[in-house]
């Protein structure tokens, strides 16, 4: 049995456990229709992301070999990030389900998600077609995607195309779209995307859109904002963009060589030299003025950060130039291939991988700003070093771990054989 919990802020309902009040410790989240503390029945996968006071989640279903994705949503939805029945409502503190209706996404199932400050993207796709790219809600800083006119201004889901973009002359209008990843800041947002054109002819492109002042999204910075997608970089075939991290004012990109590109402000360090020119990058992340990154050296996995530490961000690293071992952190015999970054603080967690016959405990580590318990400490003291946030028996096993704003959540599979 899947469970998701959730700590943290929560003055809207963001943790969807049926209260405005914050959590210092995991409580299970709820859906509206279904008994208090579960999921939708027979939810085999989940995933998340987070705006400033809303959350969604895509939740995919298997019956009988038949598999259904939908999209739930919780928290503050008076800008239409929740679609219109939310935003009517103003927020709701369970998960309700949102069905966007849009011409282009007929037919069409959602399979990722993301959320900036106060609007939601969701890609649509289906089979033998291209993907399909919504938004919804608040507009601050082109967050939409769109060029508003007086006919879509009081729309409640807004297309967004790429016909504007070229690729080494090739229209990506003309090509058939997959989204790899999406992942958005306060006010930027930042999508891979694998392109085919009709000759059979592949791109791998970078595009992003929102607030641009600070060079966010590639190019100088002279640009205060992008209403319309534009295209950061092309990438080659054998580079393709495996991970995002997506900051206030920075971007960092992971390509499948294992190295990271970094895009917009340095004025906190983000680009500081202990995340720069690393080999071996396994996986990067952002808080909002600091760059975390996971790397293999010496047959070692070790963690990297720079940027800010009013809150005690950077945890052990703020003390050290160099990379970090997890051995020296957690332990010899803990190992890490996760990290998480919310608005100001870090998750450190194993995903257990299919096959492998892990036993034993399974736990979370964080670090961090805790003003609102999303530590999960039972406090509001900032976390300067590595903490135990969560454990869970031998039997159970932790499927997912995220970080809003502000905000920790854990998906865990419960073995109920013995319950």
């Amino acid at each position: 049995m899947l469970q998701l919990l959730a700590a943290g802020s929560n003055a809207h309902g963001q943790l969807s456990n049926g209260s405005l009040d914050d959590a210092y410790q995991f409580t299970p989240a709820s859906f509206d229709g279904l008994p208090e503390a579960s999921l939708p029945p027979h939810t085999t996968e989940i995933d998340l992301a987070f705006g400033a006071n809303h959350t969604l989640a895509l939740v995919t279903q298997v019956e009988s070999q038949s598999s259904t994705t939908c999209l739930w949503g919780c928290g503050l939805g008076s800008q239409g990030q929740l679609g219109p029945t939310i935003k009517q409502m103003g927020a709701t503190p369970l998960f309700r389900s949102i069905k966007p209706e849009a011409p282009e996404i007929g037919g069409c199932s959602p399979r990722l998600i993301a959320a900036a400050w106060e609007t939601s993207y969701v890609v649509f796709s289906r089979t033998s077609a291209s993907d399909v790219l919504i938004s919804m809600g608040g507009n601050d800083f082109g967050d939409l995607g769109v060029k508003l006119t007086p006919k879509t201004r009081n729309r409640s889901v807004h297309t967004i195309s790429l016909d504007h973009l070229h690729v080494e002359d090739v229209s990506l209008g003309i090509c058939r779209l997959q989204f790899d990843h999406i992942r958005a800041g306060p006010h930027h947002v930042v999508a891979s995307i694998f392109a085919t054109a009709p000759g059979g002819t592949t791109y791998s492109v970078v595009v992003g859109w929102g607030a641009a002042r600070h060079g966010q999204l590639g190019g100088d910075g002279g640009t205060k904002q992008y209403d319309t997608l534009r295209l950061i970089s092309q990438r080659p075939h054998n580079d393709r963009i495996i991970g995002i991290g997506v900051g206030n004012q920075h971007t960092v990109l992971l390509g499948a060589q294992g190295e990271a590109e970094m895009h917009g402000s340095n004025r906190k360090d983000q680009r500081g030299a202990a995340v720069t020119s690393l080999p071996n990058v396994l996986q990067v992340g952002c808080t909002w003025n600091g760059t975390y990154i996971l790397s293999k050296q010496d047959d070692n996995v070790c963690i990297s950060a720079s940027g800010s530490n009013t809150h005690s961000q950077l945890g052990p690293m703020s003390r050290s130039s160099r990379e970090v071992r997890i051995s020296e952190l957690l332990g010899p015999d803990v190992t890490i291939n996760s990290l998480v970054c919310g608005s100001e603080h870090v998750l450190l967690w194993r995903r257990k991988l299919a096959g492998t016959g892990e036993d034993g405990m399974q736990h979370v580590w964080g670090w961090g700003w805790n003003e609102h318990g999303n530590l999960a400490t039972g406090s509001t003291d900032d976390v300067p070093l590595p903490t135990k946030c969560f454990s869970i028996n031998p039997k159970d096993h932790i499927v997912g771990v995220w970080a809003g704003c502000a905000t920790s959540w854990i998906a865990v599979n419960r073995d109920t054989q013995e319950r």
